[in-house]
């Protein structure tokens, strides 16, 4: 945790460096439990935190026409936007709306906020397929932090 205002403030107005800690929750797709049409809570988090975050594929994922977005109630797609399952294979990353095996590190999102960070499954369902969700975060409240549910 960053102890005074000068560490927070410059993690906040980096460009160049992502968020120093880390949370992962990993999703296995069923039709229908995990992959149905639904917004899910996959991180809480308390206080303020600067986060970002991104995906890896394990397993392909499957669906015609399924879609899913991270994000926050209000902004769903806040922090990975919308993606088509289809296109995201194994040894992948979801950064940004393009899954690939390699992104510059301005392609991440970075975003400060002081509520729960959902997975939300959009017009069709997921069928199949595993996801890890990785929540890199830097606290900037003395409360702050990300967890898995």
């Amino acid at each position: 945790m960053l102890t005074d205002n000068a560490q927070r403030i410059a993690a906040f107005r980096s460009t160049t460096t992502l968020p120093g800690l880390t949370a992962k929750k990993t999703i296995t797709f069923v039709t229908a439990t995990t992959g149905a049409v639904a917004s899910t809570k996959i991180f809480t988090v308390t206080g303020a935190c600067l986060v970002s975050c991104f995906a890896t594929c394990s397993v392909d994922l499957t669906g015609t026409g399924a879609t899913i977005e991270v994000g926050i109630t209000g902004t769903t797609n806040l922090l990975i936007d919308t993606t088509t399952c289809t296109a995201i294979d194994a040894g992948e990353m979801v950064v940004t709306t393009t899954p690939a095996t390699s992104y510059a590190i301005t392609d991440f999102t970075k975003k400060v906020i002081s509520t729960d960070i959902n997975l939300k499954v959009t017009t069709h369902t997921v069928d199949a397929g595993v996801l890890t969700i990785y929540c890199l975060f830097t606290p900037l409240t003395d409360d702050g932090n990300v967890a898995p549910v």
